[in-house]
């Protein structure tokens, strides 16, 4: 009998250290935040970005029960994504609204701590990379400082589930904003996303990698197809604000990442920090 119960006390040991008993997110708070994304294809629809955030408001009153019901740790990851889909809407770009700084920061030391569990959810991980981009974004030694460790983060989600098209798609804005020197390049940022294409299973994922699929074809001058993949982006979200002024810069012969580094300060920084290292 002594010998089964120490049997059973080190079976249960072996269970903690490898986090078997962390729980991944409940089905509940995996349907919210997925219904959450769904919404966000609505929200690029509004003309006025003040309608996206009222949208915002009104999906939070619509589920306050739900949300009253999420662990700390997916209350963490979903408030750090409501919170990041305002932004979008209010501030627009990462680096501009330094009074926003202390907020990421907050969001990035608690999803830091649940980070660490064995047994953390993928949308933890995925949540914490992007997070730590939006807090970075204030600061170029900031980026410099953890902009190899955000790419550990996705990796980290993937490795909870190899088909999450979330994370594809963040790294692949990784490589894309990456130096060469450090790993980078647009060839290996196409790679990614188009693996955020081939994994995508909800609208909101497939209209996303579609964009962005079409976009660093676009770089790479791939002209008819980046349309191609545009086109099919258009068909999940065919009001899209955002997707309609990607269109005009294309027509311009822009790409869509080149507009936002018309319209963002710290992506202007950026690369002329880039230019200035011969990076």
């Amino acid at each position: 009998m002594k010998s089964l119960r120490k049997a059973i006390v080190l079976s249960a040991l072996i269970l903690v250290s490898r986090g078997i008993f962390a729980q991944s997110f409940s089905p509940a708070a995996v349907k919210l935040i997925t219904d959450f994304d769904k919404t966000r294809l609505e929200l690029t629809t509004f003309q006025d970005k003040a309608d996206s955030v009222k949208r915002i408001d009104q999906f939070i009153e619509e589920r306050t029960s739900d949300i009253s019901n999420l662990s700390q740790e997916e209350k963490c990851v979903f408030d750090s994504l409501v919170y990041m889909e305002k932004f979008t809407y209010t501030v627009f770009y990462a680096g501009e609204g330094k009074e926003h700084a202390p907020v990421f920061k907050n969001f990035k030391n608690q999803l830091k701590k649940y980070a660490k569990n064995p047994g953390a959810d993928k949308w933890t991980h995925y949540t914490y990379g992007c997070i730590v981009s939006y807090w970075m974004a204030y600061s170029i030694p900031d980026i410099l400082l953890n902009g190899m460790s955000v790419k550990g983060m996705y990796e980290d989600s993937l490795e909870k589930d190899p088909n999450f098209s979330p994370s594809y798609l963040m790294l692949g804005q990784w490589y894309f904003y990456s130096p060469v020197i450090f790993g980078g390049g647009k060839e290996k940022a196409k790679t990614y996303y188009k693996k955020a294409l081939d994994t995508a299973v909800s609208d909101t994922d497939r209209y996303l990698a579609n964009m962005y699929y079409s976009q660093i074809l676009f770089e790479l001058k791939e002209y008819a197809e980046s349309s191609k993949y545009l086109a099919a982006a258009k068909s999940y979200c065919p009001n899209s604000q955002y997707l309609a002024r990607v269109a005009e810069y294309n027509a311009r012969g822009n790409s869509m990442f080149e507009m936002n580094e018309e319209k963002s300060t710290i992506m202007k920084k950026g690369s002329e920090y880039k230019k200035e290292k011969n990076w």
